[in-house]
């Protein structure tokens, strides 16, 4: 028996190419950035402690410090200076929606016993962000770094060689909840 080939594709079958810049026709997908994707699973954004993190999680696994791109980075931050608030270098946290409302119960609180008190906060104290400074004691255990263990790690070689004092050992992070990512 003859074998049959199959039937040839009509020519006006096909979909158009892209012919060049000024061309219509185009086949790249756009979607939100990462940052987008997640704002919805995003729990709160914090001023951080680094000191209150471990790149040990329970979802997945950073990679292995590689030493020559920590001391690039701290080359950096003693060239450019440290950009933790800047929103493209935040670190991706993870922990529970308990473990965060316990941090924001114990905030609040420090809030209403400083209005009771009358005390008032100095204009140095005046953060955009919430601080969640003493999260291993409020807490009882350290929130996962998802993604920035490079910068970490970085900033704490450039704070000892920079002998810089302790309230310097924090990070701007997007907190995600542990329990949906």
């Amino acid at each position: 028996m003859k074998r049959r080939n199959p039937p040839t594709p009509n020519i006006t079958d096909k979909k158009p190419r892209l012919q060049g810049p000024r061309s219509k026709a185009s086949y790249l997908k756009e979607v939100d950035s990462i940052h987008d994707q997640a704002r919805p699973y995003r729990l709160v954004t914090a001023k951080f402690p680094i000191d209150s993190l471990t790149p040990v999680w329970t979802v997945g696994a950073n990679r292995p410090i590689n030493d020559a791109h920590k001391r690039r980075l701290c080359e950096i931050f003693e060239e450019q200076g440290v950009l933790r608030k800047d929103l493209g270098y935040r670190l991706r946290v993870a922990c529970t929606k308990a473990q965060v409302q316990k941090m924001l119960d114990h905030i609040n609180r420090g809030r209403a016993h400083n209005a009771d008190s009358g005390s008032v906060d100095s204009p140095g104290d005046k953060s955009e962000y919430l601080s969640f400074e003493g999260w291993d004691i409020i807490i009882g255990e350290k929130a996962e770094l998802m993604a920035g263990n490079h910068r970490v790690e970085a900033l704490k070689e450039y704070l000892r060689r920079s002998k810089s004092p302790e309230n310097e050992r924090w990070w701007i992070c997007d907190v995600y909840d542990k329990g949906i990512i």
